[in-house]
Protein backbone atom coordinates (compact mmCIF):
# COMPACT_ATOMS: atom_id res chain seq x y z
CA UNK A 1 0.00 0.00 0.00
CA UNK A 2 1.29 3.46 -0.92
CA UNK A 3 0.61 6.48 1.26
CA UNK A 4 -0.59 9.81 -0.05
CA UNK A 5 2.14 12.45 0.00
CA UNK A 6 3.42 13.71 3.32
CA UNK A 7 2.38 17.27 4.08
CA UNK A 8 5.16 19.86 3.99
CA UNK A 9 4.71 20.39 7.75
CA UNK A 10 5.49 16.70 8.35
CA UNK A 11 8.73 16.61 6.32
CA UNK A 12 10.87 17.83 9.25
CA UNK A 13 9.54 14.97 11.39
CA UNK A 14 9.96 12.15 8.86
CA UNK A 15 13.08 13.28 6.99
CA UNK A 16 15.55 12.00 9.62
CA UNK A 17 14.19 8.49 9.05
CA UNK A 18 14.82 8.51 5.29
CA UNK A 19 17.93 10.73 5.26
CA UNK A 20 20.50 7.90 5.68
CA UNK A 21 18.99 6.03 2.71
CA UNK A 22 19.07 9.13 0.50
CA UNK A 23 22.65 9.83 1.57
CA UNK A 24 23.69 6.25 0.72
CA UNK A 25 21.99 6.43 -2.69
CA UNK A 26 23.73 9.72 -3.47
CA UNK A 27 27.12 8.50 -2.25
CA UNK A 28 26.90 5.25 -4.24
CA UNK A 29 25.04 6.28 -7.38
CA UNK A 30 24.82 10.07 -7.62
CA UNK A 31 21.59 11.93 -8.18
CA UNK A 32 20.41 14.56 -5.74
CA UNK A 33 22.29 15.28 -2.50
CA UNK A 34 20.34 15.06 0.76
CA UNK A 35 19.99 18.83 1.13
CA UNK A 36 18.50 19.17 -2.36
CA UNK A 37 16.03 16.33 -1.79
CA UNK A 38 14.86 17.99 1.42
CA UNK A 39 14.54 21.34 -0.36
CA UNK A 40 12.49 19.78 -3.17
CA UNK A 41 10.15 18.26 -0.59
CA UNK A 42 9.75 21.44 1.45
CA UNK A 43 9.01 23.62 -1.59
CA UNK A 44 6.63 20.93 -2.85
CA UNK A 45 8.63 20.32 -6.05
CA UNK A 46 8.59 16.64 -5.07
CA UNK A 47 6.49 14.41 -2.84
CA UNK A 48 7.40 11.70 -0.33
CA UNK A 49 5.42 8.46 -0.13
CA UNK A 50 5.77 5.33 1.98
CA UNK A 51 5.26 1.94 0.34
CA UNK A 52 4.10 -0.56 2.91
CA UNK A 53 6.16 -0.39 6.07
CA UNK A 54 9.62 -0.87 4.59
CA UNK A 55 10.13 1.35 1.53
CA UNK A 56 9.66 4.89 0.28
CA UNK A 57 9.87 6.87 -2.92
CA UNK A 58 10.18 10.55 -3.77
CA UNK A 59 8.52 11.67 -6.98
CA UNK A 60 8.17 14.70 -9.18
CA UNK A 61 4.92 15.19 -11.07
CA UNK A 62 4.82 16.57 -14.60
CA UNK A 63 1.43 16.58 -16.29
CA UNK A 64 0.34 12.92 -16.32
CA UNK A 65 3.82 11.54 -15.52
CA UNK A 66 5.37 10.66 -12.17
CA UNK A 67 9.16 10.55 -12.19
CA UNK A 68 10.72 8.84 -9.19
CA UNK A 69 13.83 10.71 -8.06
CA UNK A 70 14.85 8.15 -5.47
CA UNK A 71 13.49 5.10 -3.75
CA UNK A 72 14.81 2.76 -1.11
CA UNK A 73 13.92 -0.35 0.82
CA UNK A 74 14.45 0.43 4.49
CA UNK A 75 15.06 -3.22 5.33
CA UNK A 76 18.35 -3.12 3.44
CA UNK A 77 17.55 -5.31 0.46
CA UNK A 78 15.45 -5.07 -2.65
CA UNK A 79 14.14 -8.62 -2.83
CA UNK A 80 10.56 -7.39 -2.90
CA UNK A 81 11.04 -4.61 -5.49
CA UNK A 82 8.71 -6.19 -8.05
CA UNK A 83 5.91 -6.07 -5.45
CA UNK A 84 6.83 -2.51 -4.44
CA UNK A 85 6.91 -1.37 -8.09
CA UNK A 86 3.50 -2.98 -8.68
CA UNK A 87 2.05 -1.15 -5.65
CA UNK A 88 3.48 2.17 -6.82
CA UNK A 89 2.19 1.56 -10.36
CA UNK A 90 -1.33 0.85 -9.06
CA UNK A 91 -1.25 3.96 -6.87
CA UNK A 92 -0.05 6.21 -9.70
CA UNK A 93 -2.63 4.78 -12.08
CA UNK A 94 -5.42 5.62 -9.62
CA UNK A 95 -4.13 9.22 -9.61
CA UNK A 96 -4.47 9.38 -13.39
CA UNK A 97 -0.79 9.03 -14.26
CA UNK A 98 -0.09 7.68 -17.70
CA UNK A 99 3.68 7.28 -17.20
CA UNK A 100 5.88 6.14 -14.32
CA UNK A 101 9.56 6.82 -14.93
CA UNK A 102 12.84 6.53 -13.06
CA UNK A 103 16.51 6.63 -13.95
CA UNK A 104 19.38 4.71 -12.46
CA UNK A 105 23.05 4.22 -13.26
CA UNK A 106 22.75 0.65 -11.97
CA UNK A 107 22.64 -1.81 -14.86
CA UNK A 108 20.89 -4.40 -12.68
CA UNK A 109 17.74 -2.29 -12.65
CA UNK A 110 17.08 -3.07 -16.30
CA UNK A 111 16.29 -6.69 -15.39
CA UNK A 112 13.98 -5.75 -12.51
CA UNK A 113 12.32 -2.99 -14.54
CA UNK A 114 11.61 -5.28 -17.49
CA UNK A 115 10.07 -7.88 -15.17
CA UNK A 116 7.47 -5.35 -13.99
CA UNK A 117 6.62 -3.89 -17.40
CA UNK A 118 9.11 -1.05 -17.90
CA UNK A 119 10.90 -0.45 -21.19
CA UNK A 120 13.87 1.78 -21.99
CA UNK A 121 12.85 5.21 -23.22
CA UNK A 122 16.22 6.93 -23.03
CA UNK A 123 19.68 6.55 -21.58
CA UNK A 124 21.80 9.50 -20.53
CA UNK A 125 25.58 9.42 -20.69
CA UNK A 126 27.56 12.19 -19.04
CA UNK A 127 31.19 13.20 -19.17
CA UNK A 128 32.35 15.65 -16.56
CA UNK A 129 34.87 18.13 -17.96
Amino acid sequence: MVTDPFAVDDIEMVFPVIEPYIERLYRCFGGYPVEEVKRLLTVRAATLHLVGDNAFFIAQWIDDKAHVLCAAAMNGHAGNWPEIMASVSDYLSKLGCKKFTFTSPRKGWSKVAEQVGFSVESVTYVKEL
